[in-house]
């Protein structure tokens, strides 16, 4: 899936519904979100996302900070719209966060254009702060930050690189 088609489909769904919050859109895309306690520990499950009764439905660690809990639910969300085929497959534990699936790939790409409007993250740099002032002044992880920095790049004009190398399982990484 291209870039530009994420971008595309983060645009229309902002657009049609005048939100960039992760909690509403879902409503909106009706998707039910269940929030409920999954831990903390380095195994703990941040998130996942799977279709009953043809209705999308993500289950959200409720042990999770606010902030983490945004971006995990924004990438759930990015599963739900990007991959609503692929959801009524079998959920395999070790496919989660596997490096290789691309759909991890989009959905964090997702997240990052949803959670990050380039004007927010333009604003941030102009500023002269660094990459990982920036990170910190729009209230996201580094990693997240790489992912928009991708997005920027892929659609000219942005020749910024992040100092991180992120991959697409880093919110199983995250803590």
């Amino acid at each position: 899936m291209a870039y530009a088609y994420i971008r595309e489909t983060v645009a229309s769904l902002v657009a049609r519904h005048g939100t960039r919050d992760p909690y509403r859109l879902c409503g909106y895309c009706g998707a039910v979100v269940r929030q409920r306690p999954m831990g903390t520990g380095p195994t703990a499950i941040k998130g996942f996302c799977f279709v009953g009764s043809r209705i999308p439905v993500i289950e959200l660690n409720d042990d999770l900070e606010e902030p983490l809990r945004r971006i995990v639910l924004a990438h759930e969300l990015g599963h739900a719209v990007l991959h609503a085929e692929r959801l009524t497959e079998p959920l395999v534990d070790a496919s989660l966060y596997d490096d290789s699936t691309r759909t991890e790939l989009e959905a964090n790409l997702f997240a990052a254009e949803l959670l990050l409007p380039d004007d927010a993250v333009l604003g941030a740099l102009e500023t002269g702060a660094t990459f990982f002032e920036a990170a910190a002044a729009l209230d996201v992880p580094p990693q997240l930050l790489d992912f928009k920095f991708r997005l920027l790049r892929d659609r000219g004009g942005f020749d910024m690189h992040s100092p991180v190398n992120v991959y697409a399982d880093f919110l199983r990484r995250i803590r």
